[in-house]
């Protein structure tokens, strides 16, 4: 349990305790309907994870083209009213979705939505995936989710039941904000820290660092652990600690042919300026040593006292410019010539290709100006042609995640302020995967009280044959042509809404996760309430997962 939150957790445990015993008193009924069938454990798996699969591609097998995409329709919604936002991409199968809220973890049924089952968690679910996989210890197929407090809860997906759960943080800062990655009977583990936020209220910064950490999937045990800094030290002479931060927030890569592992490092909180900050990381799979990095922005130090006016403490580095540039999650491809590549991206909103055996640059573009919020955010797509990169490309004070993060955003006077950066070029782009040469670029305005405002894309993309589906902070899905970026279909999701359990809900900023087509169907996380309510630029807090599917 983490110290800096026990309060809370305490308190949330015994609210969450309560509604288990009232709900069996009542006969173990929520509002929901649930399935006649039977789940099948075996149905085959054709989503998991963040990147869809080990190369984090977010490309995934449809049967929406172009030529039908419009026909897509909303299916069923399913929300969760306790909630101001929905993380976590959905894993899927040829039967059922499993999907985790703040506090639970669900199956339900892909067509109807009923529910299989539901299992309670007590600390806050945050990882930005729910990961699914066949276990060849247990024979068994599992679940995995991460929590705000570094724990992983694994779940048989058959029935929901907790098999394990494990406490992997090194720090009480310590949280699971990537999506866990599966391979070969290893789970990898992303930890970031929440001392980039609590900088701002603590006296001391920064003491704390993030890691990669490989379990056995069937029991959790660690098999190895990979410390992107050195642990902190007083620094002499000087008000910090370090060296600290570089979060892996990222969610890993599997790059099975090199035996490697890949991820995607954050800033230091504060100096010194370390080597592996704001860097793809590559790691041997088996030991966990440290193969090769390629950092893109150095000496980029910050943390949340930085977006202060009057900080309690004030830690922000005394820099002339505090940039937090954090590289996304990488993903693996192939060139035309078929070399494999390794593309990533920043917050700094540059995209570029690796050489996966040792970090060579091939190319690298410049796409967006690259602010705090990104640049590129979350996640790209790609296929045999092209990557598709959304840029967000606003600015604006982060402190209002802190107060969002201490439950307490509600009762203080912060109104989040966001404006266009200078030269800033919201948007999804198409760049040639070869050489990284722009295909194609589109750009949307939206009126709002007689004035213009860009949209702007922070969701990971998803592409699906000659679609690219592409989430906005506003709150519209858009689909895409894949070869020219001309617009085929839109979807505002940032409305309130009625869900198939009559449950009433709420749809708004499109973040993190972003779109998922799977099928004959896409699916969809609407609200996000981290940076705020609803604005000029986004749809605001909502707690509604959308299905849409082709009509004939």
């Amino acid at each position: 349990m983490r110290l800096w939150n026990c309060s809370q957790m305490w308190l949330r445990k015994s609210v969450v305790v309560l509604i288990v015993i009232i709900l069996q008193a009542c006969g173990g009924e929520e509002k929901v309907q649930w399935c006649s069938d039977s789940l099948d454990s075996h149905a085959p798996i054709i989503r998991s994870g963040l990147g869809a699969n080990p190369h984090n591609t977010r490309n995934n097998p449809s049967s929406i083209y172009a030529h039908n995409v419009a026909n897509l329709s909303l299916d069923f919604a399913l929300s969760q009213p306790a909630q101001e936002e929905r993380r976590g991409a959905v894993a899927l199968t040829e039967q059922a979705v499993f999907f985790h809220e703040e506090h639970s973890v669900r199956a339900v049924n892909r067509q109807s939505g009923c529910q299989y089952w539901a299992t309670y968690i007590d600390p806050r679910v945050r990882s930005a995936a729910t990961t699914v996989f066949d276990d060849p210890k247990l024979n068994k197929r599992l679940l995995a989710v991460g929590t705000l407090g570094a724990e992983v809860f694994t779940l048989d997906a058959n029935n929901g039941k907790i098999l394990w759960r494990k406490d992997l943080g090194v720090f009480d800062e310590n949280a699971i904000t990537g999506g866990l990655q599966y391979h070969d009977g290893t789970l990898l583990v992303p930890l970031s820290s929440l001392e980039v936020s609590l900088a701002a209220v603590q006296t001391n910064c920064c003491k704390t660092h993030g890691l990669l950490v490989a379990v056995d999937s069937s029991n959790g045990n660690i098999r190895w652990q990979f410390h992107t800094t050195a642990n902190a030290k007083r620094i002499k002479y000087s008000k910090y600690w370090g060296p600290s931060g570089v979060s892996v927030w990222s969610s890993p890569l599997i790059d099975a042919a090199r035996n490697q592992v890949l991820v995607g490092t954050a800033q230091n909180f504060a100096p010194p300026a370390t080597e592996l900050s704001d860097s793809v990381v590559a790691l041997d799979l088996t030991t966990g040593k440290l193969n090769w990095w390629y950092q893109v922005t150095p000496m980029d130090i910050y943390n949340m006292s930085c977006d202060v006016l009057l900080p309690l403490f004030n830690n922000c580095p005394d820099l002339s410019k505090e940039l937090d540039w954090d590289v996304i999650t990488p993903l693996l491809t192939q060139t035309s010539s078929g070399d494999d590549i390794i593309i990533g991206a920043d917050k700094g909103g540059s995209v570029f290709a690796l050489n996966p055996n040792d970090g060579s640059v091939r190319w690298r573009s410049h796409i967006g100006v690259g602010t705090s919020l990104g640049g590129v955010h979350w996640g790209m797509a790609v296929d045999d042609d092209s990557v598709f990169v959304g840029i967000n490309d606003l600015q604006g004070q982060k402190v209002y995640s802190l107060a969002v993060l201490l439950r307490v955003a509600n009762i203080l006077p912060l109104k989040p302020n966001y404006v266009l950066a200078d030269g800033g070029k919201p948007g999804v782009y198409a760049l040639d995967k070869d050489n990284g040469e722009l295909r194609w670029s589109f750009t949307q305005q939206r009126w709002l009280k007689g004035k213009s405002y860009p949209v702007a894309f922070s969701a990971a993309l998803s592409v699906t044959n000659d679609v690219v589906f592409a989430g906005a902070l506003n709150g519209e899905l858009f689909a895409l042509q894949s070869t020219n970026g001309e617009l085929l279909w839109k979807y505002n999701t940032a409305v309130q809404l009625t869900d198939v359990y009559g449950r009433e809900g709420q749809g708004g900023t499109i973040d993190a996760s972003g779109p998922i087509p799977a099928g004959d169907q896409v699916f969809l996380n609407s609200g996000y309430s981290t940076f705020g309510g609803s604005n000029e630029f986004h749809g605001g807090p909502g707690n509604t997962l959308f299905v849409f599917g082709l009509k004939d």
